[in-house]
């Protein structure tokens, strides 16, 4: 029972998780809450999400309780819940779209080979092999994050 009760404590509407977004983001931003105290937290809320939504059983246990209602989609606690179908068309065994698929992988391993090319450049200068062209150094596009890694 104290799963469900902490579960359910968690804010379940849009305009509560939003509510519930704000007010910590602005009790970071004025001091009254250490981002780095809650980010595990946050972290350990990711992974359980994860881990309970991608769970085969879970699943089937839920599209057989939608179903026995002889429904595809049901509503609980202000939520709807639906089966939906996933998945992709194979497009395999049609000889055009196999063609095209093999003139992509080529097209990669030939930029790839030419990203390695490009890596080692350090400055400016003509490009040996297409004449007038420049080989140019790669622009280096960085920006920092955030990862929290739970023991």
């Amino acid at each position: 029972m104290e799963t469900l009760q902490q579960i359910q404590s968690l804010p379940a509407s849009k305009a509560d998780i939003q509510l519930f977004v704000d007010t910590t983001i602005d009790r970071i931003i004025a001091g009254e809450l250490d981002p780095l105290q809650i980010a595990p937290f946050l972290k350990a809320m990711e992974d359980i999400v994860k881990g309970i939504r991608d769970d085969k059983d879970v699943k089937n246990i839920m599209i057989g309780m939608i179903e026995e209602q002889d429904e595809k989609k049901v509503k609980v606690n202000g939520a709807t819940i639906s089966i939906v179908e996933t998945g992709r068309l194979d497009y395999s065994g049609d000889p055009v779209w196999d063609g095209i698929r093999k003139e992509e992988e080529r097209c990669a391993t030939i930029r790839k080979q030419r990203e390695e090319v490009l890596k080692t450049v350090t400055f400016e200068f003509p490009d040996p092999v297409n004449k007038g062209m420049l080989l140019k150094p790669p622009v280096k596009n960085y920006s920092q994050t955030i990862r929290v890694n739970l023991k």
